[in-house]
C-alpha cells in the first residue's frame, strides 16, 4: 500500500495536526500494520461490537468509528481545560492505532482477537517506532478493566478509553462523515438490513390491526398490553416512517 491509498482509506489522518506525529503514525500504517487490520472483523466471537463490524472491514471501522467519538468527546475536554490541544492529537494518534495488532503479529496461528493486544501493540511499537510515550499509555490502557493492558490513569487515558468503549457496544451505531467506498458499503448493508427488519415487523403490526375490531387490546414486546385504539396509531405512526 502507498501513502494515497492509505490516506483514501484514514483520511482521519490528517486530522493530526502535529506534523512529525502524524508522519510517524502514517509510517506505522504503511511499514508495520498487518495486513488482516483492513479485512479482519472488531470481534471474531461474534459476541461484541454493533454487527456491521462483525464482518469484513470490521476492524477498520470500528478504528474510523473509535476516532470520531474520541473527537466529538474530547472537544468539551479541552473547552473545559482538562487536556490540552496537544494531548488531543495524542490521543487522535492512539485512537487509529489502538486495535492494529488486535489479532496478534502476522503471520497468525489462529484468526482470533489475542487478550493481549493492547500491550502488544504498546510494546511492539514502544521498540520499533518514535511514538511519545503518552502515546504508548493511550494503547495499552484503551482497554480499560478488560484485558491485559493498564487501566487508564489520567484524564487522557480515561477519555480515549471511553471513546473505545462507546463505539464497541453491540446498539451503537456511530456515525462517521464521508467514509471511504468500503465502509460505506458495510454500513449501509446495515441500514438496508435494518430496513428488512422494520417492515417485517410492520407488516405483523399490520395483520394484527385487521383484528381490531374483534380484540380490546393487544401485548407487545417491550410494551406489554396495548389498547387497540393505540395500536393502530402505532401502525399509521410506523407507516408513515414517524411522522403524526
Amino acid at each position: 500500500m502507498d501513502r494515497e491509498e492509505l490516506l483514501r482509506r484514514l483520511p482521519e489522518l490528517q486530522k493530526i495536526e502535529d506534523e512529525k506525529l502524524r508522519e510517524q503514525v502514517i509510517n506505522i500504517f504503511l511499514e508495520h500494520c498487518p495486513s488482516y487490520f483492513w479485512q479482519c472483523p472488531a470481534s471474531s466471537s461474534g459476541k461484541h461490537h454493533p454487527p456491521d463490524t462483525r464482518g469484513r472491514h470490521g476492524l477498520w471501522l470500528h478504528s474510523v468509528r473509535a476516532f470520531h467519538a474520541f473527537e466529538d468527546l474530547a472537544r468539551t475536554d479541552v473547552e473545559m481545560g482538562l487536556i490540552n490541544e496537544k494531548e488531543l492529537d495524542y490521543g487522535r494518534a492512539g485512537i487509529l492505532l489502538h486495535d492494529i495488532f488486535k489479532q496478534g503479529h502476522e503471520p497468525r496461528d489462529e484468526q482470533h482477537t489475542r487478550e493481549n493486544h493492547d500491550r502488544i501493540a504498546a510494546r511492539y511499537l514502544g521498540r520499533k517506532t518514535d511514538l511519545p510515550d503518552k502515546v504508548l499509555g493511550l494503547i495499552d490502557s484503551h482497554n480499560g478493566a478488560w484485558y491485559e493492558g493498564k487501566n487508564p490513569e489520567n484524564e487522557l487515558e480515561r477519555l480515549h478509553h471511553r471513546a473505545d468503549y462507546i463505539v464497541s457496544r453491540k446498539r451503537c451505531h456511530y456515525e462517521i462523515p464521508d467514509p471511504c467506498e468500503e465502509l460505506q458499503e458495510v454500513i449501509q448493508g446495515r441500514k438496508t438490513d435494518e430496513e428488512e427488519e422494520i417492515l417485517e415487523r410492520l407488516a405483523s403490526l399490520q395483520e394484527a390491526s385487521k383484528a381490531i375490531d374483534f380484540v380490546e387490546e393487544f401485548t407487545l414486546p417491550g410494551r406489554g398490553k396495548v389498547p387497540s385504539y393505540s395500536l393502530s396509531k402505532i401502525v399509521d405512526y410506523i407507516a408513515n416512517g414517524g411522522e403524526q
